[in-house]
């Protein structure tokens, strides 16, 4: 685009013509969401391709125009290009790009894809098959036990580890969550959803790409039946649990909203409604009933770490390697110290406390004392991990204890008229900035639910 000026490349967007369904146009689509362009999706039908093919550049889609006037086609020249543009793994420009740029890096992941294609053009055939029964039980043979597509998954699997190629999320795990997807979305008649169900390594990988925030975001918006083999399948709302209070609710509803999924903020105002066959009803799933909770189906999970890390799994959150796992962990522990001492802080049957004349003069040794040391180890660690957030190049699920924290001390400086903390810590104050920046939470900041008081009025908080 560098021949435009940079307001016209703002002004126009990419648009990407293919048909209404989820075939070979789809991994463009998921990679331009992905890639945070600007983009339009020209979703057509057969009979308008009728009258526009004559004139399409090769007479093929899907085809892209880009601003420069240009137009693009073939799918994996399309997918290369936006896979240069996009990742999975890092919010850094330039880095753990889905099309790598180390050069054998790519040609591994090229290797992944084009197998993926060999597997395609077997099937292919089965469209010119004119009697159903006849061309159903040549795409099911194909993918019985010793058919020609089996054989391939069966080595597909066999060379795949952790991720399809490499070390993190590359375009060749994006297109196998499409195909495998597209395989079992129901378009293809005489596969049944369990024919790819053999392969637990190439599922694992597929399960960690539809987990992924930017994918739930970009299915969550998709509602044709085709669709619902791409989209995380809830039976229920994700139901989570927590006082009317931010507190330990706060990185919880954020993490939801985030990751783009349909969850219910059950919300207590009261001892009376928690207390009672509300927590009964916990009770029932879980012996260790407390807020939070976390209530996916019939399973219930308690206790605020192990809430956060469970949704963090479900996402995709707690980090791609062992070590940013284990970091993420870590940190979590870290951030509850602070909390603590806000807790000391604003709850006078803590004793800490005793009057509100007590709780000023240690809200301000809060923010000038306490709060920095806590800091000083917080901007110590964004230091040495050299990333703008706390585990890697994208959010995790620490950031959001940590930002609520962050956060509630940015409050508790203000209401005591004190300057804030972050004023001496650059990296910390960019996270929080970055954080409250985020577009997938912007609803989140928007919302009533960010409004809600930090602490518990119903324990007397000297601190909302």
């Amino acid at each position: 685009f560098s021949k435009l000026e940079p307001s016209a490349v703002e002004a126009m967007a990419i648009k990407l013509t293919y048909f209404n369904i989820p075939a070979l146009g789809e991994p463009i689509r998921l990679l331009l969401h992905i890639s945070g362009l600007k983009w339009e999706d020209n979703a057509i039908s057969f009979d308008q391709w009728k009258t526009m093919k004559p004139s399409a550049k090769w007479g093929q889609v899907p085809y892209a125009e880009f601003p420069n006037g240009k137009i693009v086609a073939q799918t994996k020249a399309l997918a290369r290009y936006f896979g240069k543009l996009s990742s999975l793994e890092s919010s850094m420009p330039g880095e753990k790009l889905l099309y790598p740029r180390d050069e054998f890096s790519a040609l591994v992941v090229d290797e992944f894809i084009e197998v993926c294609e060999d597997i395609r053009m077997k099937l292919t055939p089965t469209f010119t098959i004119q009697e159903q029964s006849e061309k159903e039980a040549a795409r099911a043979a194909l993918f019985a036990p010793g058919g020609a597509c089996a054989e391939l998954f069966v080595k597909l699997e066999a060379n795949v580890g952790a991720y399809a190629a490499g070390d993190y999320m590359t375009l060749a795990d994006v297109w196998a969550f499409w195909m495998m997807s597209f395989l079992r979305s129901g378009f293809w008649d005489g596969l049944p959803a369990s024919c790819l169900d053999r392969y637990p390594k190439l599922n694992a990988i597929c399960s960690r790409v539809k987990s992924h925030p930017a994918v739930c975001s970009y299915y969550s918006k998709q509602d044709g039946k085709l669709y619902g083999s791409f989209r995380r399948a809830e039976d229920k709302p994700i139901e989570v649990g927590y006082w009317a209070i931010r507190g330990l609710g706060a990185p919880l509803r954020m993490m939801c909203e985030y990751a783009s999924v349909n969850y219910e903020d059950k919300q207590y105002a009261s001892g009376q409604e928690w207390f009672g066959a509300e927590k009964e009803r916990v009770l029932a799933l879980n012996p260790l009933a407390n807020l939070p909770y976390v209530i996916i189906g019939d399973k219930c999970i308690c206790q605020s770490n192990t809430c956060m890390t469970f949704l963090g799994d479900r996402f995709g959150l707690n980090g791609s390697t062992a070590q940013e796992q284990i970091d993420c962990r870590q940190l979590l522990d870290e951030i509850y110290d602070l909390r603590n001492s806000m807790i000391d802080l604003a709850y006078p049957f803590r004793k800490v406390n005793r009057t509100k004349e007590e709780y000023e003069a240690s809200a301000r040794l809060q923010v000038s004392e306490r709060c920095p040391a806590a800091y000083k180890k917080l901007e110590g660690w964004l230091s040495h991990k050299n990333t703008p957030f706390f585990v890697c190049d994208r959010i995790c699920t620490a950031d959001f204890h940590i930002f609520e924290m962050i956060d509630q001390h940015e409050k508790l400086a203000a209401s005591c008229k004190e300057a804030s903390a972050l004023s001496k810590f650059p990296k910390l104050k960019a996270f929080h900035e970055n954080m409250m920046a985020n577009p997938r939470l912007e609803a989140y900041f928007a919302s009533d639910a960010h409004k809600l008081p930090c602490n518990n009025p119903i324990a007397n908080a000297y601190f909302g």
